[in-house]
């Protein structure tokens, strides 16, 4: 992992306080009262206990390596849980069931056979892959909800799920960038990309969950 320089730094502790302050907005407001809310908090606080836990240890160490792969999918079964009550819609929920079995069972299948500290390139475009599917159905909901009477409804479901689709995107490509030619001495703009990417993700989500709270009896689940 390359070394991160002074403004990178600044990006990830921004990142950092994103995450604080979308965590603090939905403990104050009672978000586990409330489905979407909660998943979005428990992803939240995950990514906050990742952060927790590179202050440990340092992201190319084998502990925590181990951590990463043993718990990456609290990640993407939050972000599950999340897009299936977003929408109330049979046909949504049943696609998200049934493709995301394949990213869980490479993932453990790929522990059975590598151990808890190899952390494989396709355990982590597997997820993005479908983070990026997830949300492009969601984005086409929502298009096709767009007849919703309350503004605050749609940008704030517009904001949480360009969120996710946004970041997921560029990481598929910065990893695949990664993969394939790590030999040249740039690749560590891809790192720095990949924290631009992420803090703007964050921001997305807390802009998301702001205007959530505005109207936050209208953001129940709509059928389609």
């Amino acid at each position: 992992m390359p070394e991160i320089g002074p403004l990178i730094a600044v990006i990830d502790n921004l990142t950092l306080l994103a995450l604080l302050l979308t965590a603090a907005i939905l403990l104050i407001k009672k978000g586990w009262e409330q489905k979407l809310q909660l998943f979005i908090l428990l992803h939240v606080l995950y990514n906050l206990f990742l952060f927790g836990i590179v202050y440990i240890y340092p992201m190319d160490s084998p502990t925590f390596q181990a951590i990463s792969n043993l718990t990456i999918h609290i990640d993407t079964i939050t972000g599950l849980l999340f897009f299936y009550f977003l929408w109330d819609d049979i046909r949504y929920r049943k696609f998200l069931l049934i493709t995301i079995i394949p990213v869980i069972a490479t993932w453990m299948l790929t522990l059975f056979i590598k151990g808890i500290y190899r952390n494989t390139f396709w355990n982590q475009l597997l997820p993005s892959f479908w983070y990026m599917l997830a949300a492009g159905y969601a984005m086409v909901l929502l298009y096709r909800n767009s007849s919703l009477t309350v503004n605050t409804v749609y940008v704030s479901r517009f904001l949480l799920i360009a969120g996710f689709l946004f970041y997921n995107f560029i990481f598929l490509v910065l990893q695949t960038f990664y993969i394939y030619f790590t030999s040249i001495s740039d690749i560590t703009d891809a790192w720095n990309i990949n924290y631009w990417a992420y803090f703007i993700f964050r921001l997305l989500m807390l802009a998301g969950v702001i205007f959530w709270f505005r109207k936050p009896a209208a953001l129940q689940p709509i059928m389609r």
